[in-house]
């Protein structure tokens, strides 16, 4: 399957050099991050945006001083930024060396529970069936035979939640069964914010509505068959007018006019395999490590990863030092000049993984209920993924 939402890859920035130009030195650690496992940046650093932003509201400039300097909130860590930015006009030759001097990192889940999972946070963001009977999700079942349909389904009838408010999400996903977003979408605060946004807006078109209603039953019929007729004659004028329909105005209009299409591109990127993300041109794997995502083996991996990167910045900085450097030595050294230390940040793992042991085990009741037959289907729509990543057992 094409994927239908690029790849969301990023590239470490020392704290201390988050101000600098990205592009006088090498990353140390390439992220990709993909639609389900927002949590694997958080974790691991964070937007150094975000993290600079924080810094400032949390920590006030001090009378008589700067702003603190090259010390960053998080002790030294790294953070990331998006590769797209940061390296806006690398070329393939640069972002081949990108790829061979960093530690390439990713997260690769079971590609059951990985869509057992898209199936739950997908129907979980739909309108009630009881309010729209056709959005009640596709049985299980029917969902492993193909799993496209589950989204075409919501894009169809128009049962995200955030088709109400005339707009969709912009990127990213969530883990942890939520439909909130990461740093490529809305947090859960955030969420909330635009749906009680959304229902105040209505709730005003709907007082404007009372309000012309109102007017016209206190008009005199006289004046009030006058202004019908004018606006049939005008209504009559418009359309008439090189065949153009005549534009609906309010609310109403704007949510016609609304792109309906993007709730289910974000639905169908969770839903797409990842190993095209994750491959170079010849089809082999183009990453240095695959972090386990489930409950019982995330931690231990992360901490694997840390530990992987710390120990090659400190070679790194051991060879650029030594005489008779080569080109591969200076690289080293231009790389361990800005290193910093990849961090993991345990609370926001630990804020990611709450509730996960109960929903791992809902993911394999549906499997346990729907049969053999679902896993045959399901392992064959992911059959790269199998092949290429290894995470079908």
């Amino acid at each position: 399957m094409p994927q239908v939402a690029p790849c969301n890859i990023w590239v470490s920035c020392a704290g201390a050099a988050v101000q600098q130009q990205p592009q006088q030195q090498q990353p140390q650690v390439v992220l990709v991050v993909p639609s389900t496992e927002h949590w694997l940046l958080e974790v691991l650093g964070g937007s150094c945006a975000e993290r600079i932003a924080n810094s400032r509201k949390r920590q006030p400039r001090k009378r008589g001083g700067g702003d603190g300097g090259g010390s960053d909130a998080n002790g030294g860590g790294l953070c990331f930024e998006p590769l797209v930015s940061a390296y806006p006009e690398a070329t393939p030759e640069q972002l081949e060396q990108m790829w061979r001097s960093a530690t390439v990192v990713s997260a690769a889940p079971n590609v059951l529970i990985r869509a057992a999972r898209a199936y739950a946070r997908i129907g979980s963001g739909w309108k009630s069936a009881a309010a729209e009977p056709k959005c009640a999700p596709l049985p299980f079942r029917a969902f492993a035979q193909d799993p496209v349909a589950l989204a075409l389904q919501g894009g169809l009838f128009r049962c995200s939640k955030q088709d109400e408010d005339g707009h969709g999400e912009a990127g990213g996903g969530g883990g942890g069964g939520g439909r909130g977003g990461g740093k490529g979408g809305r947090d859960a605060e955030a969420e909330v914010d635009a749906e009680a946004q959304g229902k105040e807006r209505r709730r005003r078109d709907r007082a404007l509505q009372r309000a012309g209603k109102a007017e016209d039953k206190d008009e005199e019929p006289e004046n009030r068959g006058r202004q019908i007729k004018q606006k049939e004659r005008k209504k009559g004028k418009d359309s008439g007018r090189e065949g153009v329909a005549p534009v609906k105005r309010g609310a109403a209009g704007a949510a016609a006019a609304a792109p309906a299409f993007v709730p289910a591109v974000h639905d169908l990127s969770l839903l797409e395999p990842l190993s095209p993300c994750l491959t170079g041109m010849s089809g082999l794997l183009a990453a240095d490590f695959l972090v386990r995502p489930d409950p019982d083996h995330v931690l231990e991996d992360l901490r694997e990863v840390a530990q992987l990167v710390n120990t090659a910045s400190r070679t790194a900085a051991g060879s650029g030092s030594g005489a008779g450097a080569g080109a591969g030595a200076g690289a080293a050294a231009g790389l361990a000049a800005g290193a910093g230390r990849l961090l993991v940040d345990e609370l926001a793992l630990a804020k990611h993984l709450r509730g996960e042991h109960e929903r791992w085990k809902q993911y394999r009741q549906l499997f346990s209920e729907c049969g053999e037959e679902c896993v045959r289907q399901l392992s064959a729509f992911y059959a790269q993924d199998i092949e290429v990543l290894g995470v079908g057992q």
